[in-house]
């Protein structure tokens, strides 16, 4: 975790999750390129992007040697361990102060830490191992927290990750808010086609987000045939007619309470297979009854 105080006249880039193109020299040369023509203050990269690489961290130190900054991701663990991450970096959390009187503090880290919905029993892992709620007490005074993990767990790119998130390839970064607190996620996904990060301002005392990315696909709109559309999307064009719009209003309905169908289709089944066999017993008692009744006579 980083905690930054930063001036009224601060700059700075944060990105995050960069793992997908961090093999990618080319990928990363236009990452570098585009960094260098914003020429912001400070650079932070918050894990998840190959920090526990010797080679990867000393590219990003030596480009911006004295303004990049890092945290670290559970994909800098090694074997349980920061070591590696740590033997590169230095530290693991590091607090940046500047001399300035008018400040904005913000907190800078990998797991989107006011987010209770994603949490692992046990620190080191995927989420975060605490509520929110214990150390929101301890925050007064941050004005922002950005995180830099992967928009996976929401936005999905190409990729499709079962059980998780919808399509949206062109989302950049999306904020939240707790309290006084303006949570950001600006944490890349898969890194292609689009690799996103955002450069901060502040102004009179508040921080302009501005989002950024890098396209690598041939163009920016996301190709047709690639799109991953949700079961009750209807592709334009194909159903006009009010009757399919009323044919797909039902299906949705049907989708939406398929399990209470499959029970009750259960049930029914299941009474029409006994049916039967009720038939057959009052009837065999009922002759067993008549046969009774002849003896008496």
């Amino acid at each position: 975790m980083l905690i930054s105080s930063v001036n009224a006249k601060t700059s700075f880039i944060v990105a995050g999750h960069l793992y997908g193109i961090t093999n990618d020299k080319d990928a990363l040369e236009k990452l570098t390129i585009e960094f260098e023509s914003l020429d912001p203050d400070y650079i932070f990269i918050l894990g998840d992007s190959s920090l526990d690489d010797q080679n990867i961290y000393s590219y990003f130190n030596n480009r911006f040697k004295g303004r990049i900054y890092f945290s670290p991701g559970n994909h800098e663990m090694v074997n349980g361990s920061l070591q590696e991450y740590i033997r590169n970096v230095g530290y693991a959390y590091k607090i940046i102060e500047t001399n300035n009187i008018n400040k904005v503090q913000i907190v800078l880290t990998h797991h989107r830490m006011w987010d209770d919905s994603l949490t692992s029993g046990f620190p080191y892992q995927h989420d975060k191992s605490y509520y929110f709620k214990e150390i929101y007490p301890s925050m007064v005074g941050v004005d922002a927290i950005f995180s830099g993990n992967s928009k996976r767990q929401y936005f999905t790119d190409y990729k499709k990750i079962n059980g998780l998130s919808l399509q949206n390839v062109n989302n950049i970064y999306w904020v939240d808010q707790v309290g006084g607190i303006d949570g950001y996620s600006i944490g890349a996904g898969d890194g292609k086609p689009k690799l996103g990060f955002v450069y901060v301002e502040e102004n009179n005392g508040r921080l302009l987000v501005e989002p950024h990315h890098i396209n690598f696909d041939e163009g920016d709109l996301v190709s047709i045939s690639k799109i991953r559309a949700v079961p009750w999307s209807i592709a334009p064009g194909n159903f006009d007619s009010v009757d399919s719009v009323l044919s797909q209003s039902i299906k949705n309905f049907l989708q939406s309470t398929r399990k209470r169908y499959i029970f009750l289709l259960g049930i029914l089944i299941g009474g029409l297979s006994i049916f039967p066999f009720y038939i057959y017993y009052f009837r065999r008692v009922k002759a067993v009854k008549k046969v009774h009744d002849c003896k008496k006579i």
